[in-house]
């Protein structure tokens, strides 16, 4: 616990809100008991605060954060309207879900990468007192295994994860071609996102989309060479560095890599 305070005392405070969804098939109300113990495990202290509602439940979290857990017992509206992430559940899983609890979280560090940190970990403090399918964390959902496990090893290095921090979608092209696009590397401090293009969507060109968003987090001094000029992932493989608006139409710019069949 005292690894997270200390390191919150270090940075502004602020007052919005932070709001998550949690889509989970339990009609049931999430143990409270469950979720101060995961916490603390995580590192967080919590403590209940009193409610007149059924179905909210509120906590303080270390002395001057607050957490509030609104049961709804119903399926998440638009949650089609969320795009895929690359740690999205599949979809049918979501469109059976029965229930959704509201996340709003208010104390958080103004710093982007705490903010988001934090608000993860206390997201799989709750994940884990109910029979959670998804977390919408940001632009994109990730399966609540996922999301556990990515805030596990942040709590337990006291940092945030590139893949934790920064959104990934991935969306098929109608040519069958693959195609990554993160979003929020200006968390991290970045001035570009990253769009890679695929043939197909295999583990291997995954994982080096994670090690690179990894890579980008990590280290600040890293940046992408020139346009024109090649990257690869060996000292054979040349693949040519372009820059480009977002593909999205908004959104910041971004280095642009498409790897060869």
């Amino acid at each position: 616990m005292d690894r997270w305070c200390r390191v919150r005392k270090e940075k502004c405070v602020t007052d919005n809100p932070f709001v998550t969804f949690v889509v989970t098939d339990s009609l049931e109300a999430p143990a409270s008991a469950q979720i101060i113990a995961r916490a603390a495990e995580l590192g967080l202290g919590l403590t209940p605060e009193s409610s007149d509602h059924e179905h909210i439940d509120s906590f303080r979290v270390e002395g001057d954060m607050l957490l509030g857990v609104v049961q709804m017992r119903a399926p998440i509206p638009d949650f089609e309207n969320y795009p895929t992430s690359v740690f999205s559940p599949p979809l049918e899983q979501l469109q059976a879900a029965r229930s959704h609890l509201i996340l709003t979280t208010v104390g958080l560090p103004s710093d982007p990468v705490m903010r988001r940190t934090l608000q993860a970990v206390l997201c799989a403090a709750v994940v884990s007192a109910t029979q959670a399918i998804a977390v919408g964390l940001g632009h994109g959902w990730y399966a609540a295994s996922v999301l556990d496990s990515l805030a596990e090893g942040a709590s337990r290095d006291a940092s945030p994860s590139g893949l934790l921090l920064v959104d990934i979608t991935c969306v098929t092209e109608p040519s069958g071609a693959t195609s990554f696009l993160t979003s929020g590397m200006d968390r991290a401090g970045r001035e570009e996102e990253l769009f890679l293009t695929c043939p197909q969507r295999t583990k291997t060109e995954r994982d080096w989309v994670f090690d690179l968003v990894n890579m980008l987090v990590a280290d600040p001094t890293y940046n992408f060479p020139p346009t024109g000029h090649t990257v690869g992932r060996d000292a054979n493989e040349r693949i040519l560095v372009k820059r480009e608006p977002n593909p999205t139409g908004s959104g910041l710019p971004v280095v642009r890599l498409d790897l060869p069949a």
